[in-house]
């Protein structure tokens, strides 16, 4: 079994914790470790080879430019029929990589992911358990990572070396990588088998690539540009997805382009087939919100994204006499400051945060002389690595207008 797959480590000055994982790769079994070391010019390698000895190879891309040249670098340098990434401030749990081995040998599938659990980076502290949502198992081709990334950890996925090469990592992408190369996975209809159980250690830290919260945004961007939004509704269709997920998950993909403007059509096509706007559509969904107040919220924030505040104003004005939430309170905060009311934004701001304490967004606005941090989707409701900073600050995704 140990020639069937190799573990892949990319690293740049990952000295601090680069022992840790390899250790944890070495646990795994006999299994060679290919490290693609991106230039470091600290210690990494020489640490790295002192744990793993002779199962280690070191390979390096051509020029330290993207993460996306060095996946791709060492994904063309495998040589095993199965790989399976392991980030360099990250640790395998035991067991995983014959968990995985067994799933990719006895499935048809392409593409394996299974749970983690988030620990803070500088401390070391257990945070809580990320598993992979409900909604998604069971459930291929698997569409819904269009409309959000909902993996725990996207970037330590096990993978068929013959498909994985096929489908390759865009130089071009310095963060969201990952994410990337699934969307393209599942559009060349990927088969993603995913495991109920928690075979990854994900340490959480501050200054990490995935931390840079606008870099990601517009990578994020650039990887969901390369897909129509036809074929991704015919993905949801084939997935046995009706129209009224296939369009919300539009919604939700064309704001993550910063495409406000079809997302505001894609909110019309939701509006119409509507039966209740009191209902939630998933109960146990990713968006657990009733059907009306998800269309409103959607469509004041893109109003408000495009620059319209004055009409994003009364459907902002409508949500605050439902439950209270946070995300409303800031970004009608935002509208209330574009109006001219800058003693009710800061009201909303303050309210905001007491209902999310620690949200990033509106204490961001709270603090600054031009309050423009627009939270673009509701907030998650289960758990997920994007709630979570060693700061003690729930990061949201969000756009400044």
């Amino acid at each position: 079994m140990s020639c069937l797959a190799t573990i892949l480590i990319a690293a740049r000055d990952a000295g601090s914790t680069i022992e840790r994982a390899v250790e944890s790769a070495c646990a795994q079994g006999d299994y060679p470790i290919l490290l693609i070391d991106d230039f470091s010019s600290d210690d990494t390698v020489l640490l790295a080879c002192a744990v793993a000895g002779r199962r280690l190879q070191v390979v390096r891309p051509g020029v330290h430019k993207t993460v996306g040249i060095t996946r791709q670098a060492g994904l063309m340098a495998l040589d095993t029929p199965y790989g399976v990434w392991l980030d360099a401030d990250d640790q395998l749990l035991p067991g995983r990589l014959d968990g995985m081995i067994e799933a990719l040998e006895y499935s048809p599938a392409d593409i394996v992911s299974d749970g983690a659990e988030l620990f803070d980076g500088p401390t070391g502290e257990y945070r809580q358990p990320l598993p992979i949502p409900n909604f998604l198992l069971n459930r291929n081709p698997v569409a819904r990572l269009f409309e959000r990334n909902y993996l725990p950890a996207p970037g330590a996925i096990g993978f068929r070396t013959d498909f994985a090469k096929r489908i390759g990592y865009d130089p071009e992408l310095n963060g969201a990588e990952d994410y990337d190369f699934l969307l393209r996975a599942i559009g060349a209809n990927a088969r993603v088998c995913f495991l109920e159980s928690s075979g990854y250690r994900l340490y959480a830290y501050p200054q990490s690539l995935s931390r840079k919260i606008e870099n990601q945004w517009q990578m994020t961007g650039i990887a969901l540009s390369k897909h129509s939004y036809q074929d991704v509704r015919n993905l949801y269709n084939q997935a046995g997805y009706d129209d009224r997920i296939a369009s919300w998950g539009l919604v939700s993909m064309a704001m993550y382009r910063s495409d406000y403007r079809a997302a505001l059509e894609f909110i019309a096509q939701a509006e119409q087939i509507i039966v209740d706007p009191s209902a939630v559509l998933e109960p146990d969904g990713p968006m657990p919100y009733p059907e009306g107040w998800r269309a409103a919220f959607f469509k004041a924030t893109a109003l408000l994204l495009l620059n319209r505040p004055k009409e994003a104003h009364p459907i902002f004005e409508f949500l605050m006499d439902g439950p209270p939430s946070a995300v409303v309170c800031n970004n009608f905060g935002v509208t209330k400051w574009k109006t001219g009311d800058q003693d009710g934004a800061e009201r909303l701001f303050e309210q905001s945060i007491q209902l999310f304490p620690g949200y990033f967004d509106a204490q961001i606005n709270l603090e600054s002389a031009t309050p423009n941090r627009i939270t673009t989707h509701p907030l998650r409701t289960g758990p997920a690595r994007m709630d979570y900073s060693s700061a003690s600050k729930r990061i949201s995704r969000s756009r400044p207008c």
